[in-house]
């Protein structure tokens, strides 16, 4: 009998997501990575994120919203919106992919989003502050990804 198991994808160890670090988001304010993933040519299957926040008081709802934008026939990704660049108000709920919930306190934060289902193209991450405080400025995020093996 066949053996399922996940295991490494072509991005195996964690690496950066965004090239430029995730800036001080207000309430609702989200980011679009300028960082292009090229599953279009890797396919691998599935993306765990991690997220390092710098401190800051964090309060109720307390989370990082996590999109995956994958690239349209126009040559742009998701919505259409300028990559790199801060935007008002959640991408449309299809790219949505999850929350990192983060701890309330005022402490440096980390979270993980795992198992994220990947498109079979090309795609950026895309991330809204769901908390009611602003994040500090010194935030990064990082992923690895994964495939299934049959043996």
């Amino acid at each position: 009998m066949a053996t399922q198991k996940l295991v490494a994808g072509a991005q195996a160890a964690y690496a950066t997501a965004v090239t430029t670090a995730l800036p001080a988001l207000t309430s609702g304010q989200g980011w679009y990575s300028d960082l292009v993933i090229a599953n279009g040519t890797n396919l691998d299957l599935f993306a765990d994120v991690s997220i390092h926040l710098g401190t800051f008081n964090c309060v109720v709802p307390n989370r990082i919203d996590v999109y995956i934008l994958t690239k349209n026939h126009s040559g742009t990704y998701g919505d259409g919106r300028t990559l790199a660049s801060a935007f008002t108000g959640p991408p449309p709920s299809q790219y949505y992919r999850g929350s990192i919930v983060i701890d309330v306190s005022s402490a440096v934060q980390d979270g993980v989003l795992e198992g994220i289902r990947l498109p079979r193209q090309d795609f950026v991450f895309g991330f809204v502050n769901g908390q009611a405080t602003t994040l500090n400025a010194t935030n990064t995020v990082d992923y690895t990804t994964s495939n299934y093996s049959i043996a």
